[in-house]
């Protein structure tokens, strides 16, 4: 069964460029035609991107983009908090995100990329990642048990700030454009496993819903916070999208060539309508990243969705 037709994330090569123009004639030249412009890309490379119209397509923008002021390297989807407890910073980050949610209305993209923020606190996924790894499983479970305990006892006002931000954005935010709340990868970050419903609470399905991304909720398996393949059976209903890659060791936005997710046991919890986004780093290369997507349609066309059809 065929899906969505799979995007590529600027991502993998926007800081290698100073123009929106020659990112994506890269990409195209790999095959790509539908693409996610990500935090690197500014203003300029923008409108760039909007000459090359109708002759691409824009998935997605993943928020903040166009990228504040400041060097590009630096920007990012946790530039300004929802979450934050000063109202200045949140203020800032409901600008900048119906900048972006404006762009990508004039760009003719279905989504926006959002990261919920995080409770302020110490975390310490890689020391317990290091452990699990290294087969000390009693000693991690000891520490992710105390920091998911501080976690639940200091989230209220964070989590409050993060589901008043995304709900004045899921009223402000119209047009078409539907907010995707993403997974993240560390125990600290809003929204854990329970907290997407309470997201889901306050983003009616007019406005968005949930973003999948497949090595964030690895990650969080491997740590052991949360099941990943209970992410897409409980939320799947209300999956916008997914951003795919794999974990090799402890690093994450692999290519599809290497890592330890079991993509063929997980393709069927997906939604045949989500739309898919290599979000694939460097130093993956050209023919990885090409690879990459004829593993994903491979996995589409042999039961993308089945289980959600039942």
């Amino acid at each position: 069964m065929l899906g969505q037709p799979i995007a590529v994330s600027t991502v993998w090569n926007a800081l290698r460029h100073e123009s929106g123009r020659s990112i994506i004639q890269e990409l195209q030249s790999l095959g790509f035609t539908s693409f996610e412009l990500n935090v690197h890309l500014t203003e300029g490379m923008l409108r760039e991107i909007e000459g090359l119209l109708p002759d691409i397509e824009i998935a997605t923008l993943h928020n903040y983009c166009p990228a504040p002021e400041g060097p590009r390297a630096l920007s990012s989807g946790d530039l300004y908090l929802f979450s934050s407890l000063d109202p200045i910073e949140r203020r800032k980050a409901v600008d900048a995100t119906l900048r972006t949610v404006e762009w990508a209305q004039r760009l003719g993209a279905k989504a926006v990329v959002v990261h919920a923020g995080r409770v302020r606190m110490e975390h310490q996924d890689e020391q317990i990642l290091d452990l699990r790894l290294a087969g000390h499983h009693e000693e991690a479970d000891g520490i992710l048990r105390r920091g998911l305990a501080l976690r639940e006892k200091i989230r209220g006002p964070h989590l409050d700030a993060a589901l008043a931000t995304l709900a004045e954005l899921a009223e402000r935010a119209a047009g078409g454009v539907l907010l995707g709340v993403e997974t993240r990868v560390g125990y600290n970050e809003i929204p854990s496993f329970d907290e997407v419903a309470s997201v889901l609470e306050v983003v009616p399905p007019s406005a968005g819903g949930y973003w999948h991304d497949f090595g964030h909720a690895h990650m969080l398996d491997l740590v052991g916070v949360a099941r990943h393949e209970e992410f897409l059976a409980r939320y799947a209903g209300r999956l916008v999208g997914m951003h795919i890659h794999n974990v090799s060791g402890k690093q994450d936005h692999r290519s599809l060539t290497e890592g330890t997710i079991d993509f063929a046991r997980l393709a069927p919890l997906v939604p045949a309508d989500a739309l898919s986004v290599l979000e694939i780093h460097q130093p993956a290369t050209a023919d990885e990243l090409v690879r990459s997507r004829e593993i994903w349609r491979e996995l589409q066309d042999g039961g993308w969705g089945t289980q959600n059809e039942k």
